[in-house]
């Protein structure tokens, strides 16, 4: 892993079903975490969008329609 080159400690930013390995797609992020080791942190969201904004505050911004 890249980012262990310049730090101990990476949090990722990558929601659950962000990732996707096209060899094997039972591999999800996490997995790939476990690989990897210690002081690796994930954002714990489901997708990306749930970063950035809660369910409540995506029905309210989307006025009902699906957005995502």
């Amino acid at each position: 892993m890249n980012a262990k080159k310049y730090s101990q400690k990476i949090i990722v930013v990558y929601g659950e079903r962000c990732y996707l390995d096209p060899d094997n797609p039972f591999r999800d992020i996490d997995q790939i975490i476990r690989e990897h080791g210690a002081g690796i942190s994930r954002i714990q969201a489901r997708s990306c969008i749930d970063m950035l904004a809660s369910a409540e505050e995506r029905e309210r911004i989307s006025e009902g329609r699906k957005i995502y």
